[in-house]
């Protein structure tokens, strides 16, 4: 609890206060964040009806890096022992949502390969952030590739 106040610039009292212990504070913390990306992913699918293939990986992105520091302070609490079940759950939720948007853009795509997709497509989304930073050291374009990587991908037909 000392390292989180003194990360957070917080009297460790004030801490304490609202938190009485680093399990309370994980349990506030997923709760909100679950809240948030609920409401976010369920958002997504009701505006992808209007989306084109670009438009939504163009939201995937700019999705996957808002709130960036409370993503990372979720995946440090759910790669704790004991939280898989957690990290399982969100992990899911993800696909699922982001599934349903891929056959919303998409509709010709079976119910089987948008899940596929969506797999594939939340492991690219892992790697936006390291490569948002290095586009930003050298300027080569990397996220706007990334972008036209997954706008040709979700606009594909299906093979399947």
């Amino acid at each position: 609890m000392t390292a989180i106040a003194a990360r957070a610039d917080a009297a460790i009292g004030s801490l304490y206060q609202f938190f009485p212990s680093k399990e309370a504070l994980a349990a506030a913390l997923l709760s909100r964040y679950g809240e948030w990306m609920k409401v976010s992913l369920s958002k997504l699918v009701k505006e992808a009806r209007t989306l084109t293939p670009r438009d939504l990986a163009d939201t995937l992105i700019a999705r996957r890096l808002e709130r960036r520091p409370e993503r990372e302070a979720v995946l440090a609490v759910t790669e704790a022992p004991g939280a898989a079940g957690e990290r399982a759950r969100f992990a899911e939720s993800i696909r699922r949502h982001i599934a349903l948007a891929l056959k919303a853009v998409n509709p010709s795509l079976s119910s089987r390969r948008s899940r596929a997709m969506a797999s594939v497509i939340v492991q690219v989304l892992k790697q936006v952030p390291v490569l948002v930073e290095e586009d930003r050291r050298q300027h080569l374009g990397i996220v706007r590739e990334l972008r036209e990587l997954l706008a040709l991908y979700i606009a594909g037909t299906p093979t399947r």
